[in-house]
């Protein structure tokens, strides 16, 4: 099955099924890293079903089960009442004074958990790191449902005023501030980033497969911590490789995801395509600093090939398929980024066992909840 070349999703544990359908158009299989605790959704099941994602669910070693149990204890507690005080993180927004409240001092110390400023065992670490990560999925997923029903609010005041006869242009501005979107927030990317990579650092995969993300913010601590750890040590700062703008269509599911799939099976340019993309990263990971700047032609040359003889006639395959598709769509950047001798350790903050090869992060943004434009 042709598709990009296989990447490992990070650094969330598991996905919503909208953008889970949207990278499964275009790449050829998912990695997906879960705490060993933590169950999948039944739409990360569906693909696992397809083989279209692998889901790895590494277990923290060298704790007993009365241990595990204590912790997931301590964390279901604490979890519970910083969920509460994510909600009261939202009425601030909207206006009300709520940081006196007792328990934002928890949700403060919730957030040093996993930064390695604890005194805690490494195994402790691991599995703290993985609780840190089903807790921020965990909040993202609640704040998505405070948004909609904010949505769900300001549209019925709406409603209500122009039944009422005020005229559409002097409906009021509606008072809420909005929570921040994903690509706005920040929330414990740091303690997150490092948390997946405990994770990633017992994989084989992690050492074959690049990096996928749909955060921006990622990307960028990323970048930012590989250009201090450059400068200090006198390393290779990381390279920008290439923007290849794709098609996201919305909206998805899993038979539609199929049936684009094979319609783009045996399609020689999207094939050729891919095989060249899967042989540029995997010669990519093993290029020193030099090399790969050497290797930025080859990189824009491969984009243009994309641009010229793939991008816009995939547009139309699709619309030959089912015309509707073409009309919900919009252009998503996805770049392509080296950083130079860095590998998982690195990703957690030890830079002291590098293995001299390279890491390679993709980025995309996915369509934001409720866009279908083009």
């Amino acid at each position: 099955m042709a598709g990009l070349t296989p990447a490992i999703y990070f650094p969330y544990i598991d996905l919503e099924a909208k953008p889970l359908w949207e990278l499964l158009l275009w790449f050829q299989k998912l990695v997906i890293l879960q705490p060993a605790f933590s169950c999948p959704s039944p739409f990360t099941e569906e693909a696992q079903n397809l083989d279209w994602v692998a889901v790895r669910r590494p277990l923290a070693l060298g704790l007993d089960k009365k241990e595990v149990r204590a912790l997931l204890g301590e964390w279901e507690r604490l979890g519970h009442l910083y969920q509460e005080g994510g909600y009261l993180r939202y009425l601030q927004h909207a206006g009300l004074e709520s940081e006196e409240d007792s328990r934002w001092s928890l949700a403060r110390k919730i957030r040093d958990y996993g930064s390695g400023v604890m005194d805690r065992s490494p195994e402790e670490e691991t599995l703290r790191g993985q609780l840190l990560l089903q807790l921020a999925q965990d909040l993202e997923r609640q704040r998505n449902e405070i948004q909609e029903e904010l949505a769900s609010l300001e549209e019925t005041q709406a409603r209500m005023l122009l039944h009422l006869g005020v005229e559409e242009a002097d409906l009021p501005e509606w008072m809420a501030e909005p929570l921040p979107t994903l690509e706005q927030d920040d929330f414990l990317i740091p303690q997150r980033v490092k948390a997946w990579a405990e994770m990633l650092a017992v994989l084989e995969e992690g050492k074959a497969f690049p990096l996928l993300t749909t955060n921006r913010l990622v990307l960028e601590h990323l970048l930012e911590k590989a250009v201090e750890m450059a400068a200090q040590q006198g390393g290779a700062p990381p390279v920008a490789l290439m923007q290849l703008e794709l098609p996201l269509f919305w909206p998805l599911d899993v038979q539609e995801v199929a049936r684009m799939r094979r319609g783009l099976e045996g399609w020689v340019p999207w094939e050729t395509f891919c095989e060249k993309m899967e042989g540029f990263l995997q010669e990519l990971r093993g290029l020193g600093a030099l090399e790969i700047q050497a290797f930025l032609p080859k990189a824009r040359a491969l984009a243009s090939y994309f641009l010229q003889e793939v991008r816009d006639q995939i547009l139309e395959r699709v619309a030959g398929m089912e015309p509707r598709w073409k009309q919900g769509w919009r252009n998503a950047l996805l770049q392509v980024v080296a950083l130079p001798g860095w590998d998982a350790g690195c990703l957690k903050g030890d830079f002291s066992t590098r293995d001299g090869g390279n890491l390679v992060i993709l980025q995309i943004e996915t369509s934001p909840q409720g866009a279908s434009t083009g």
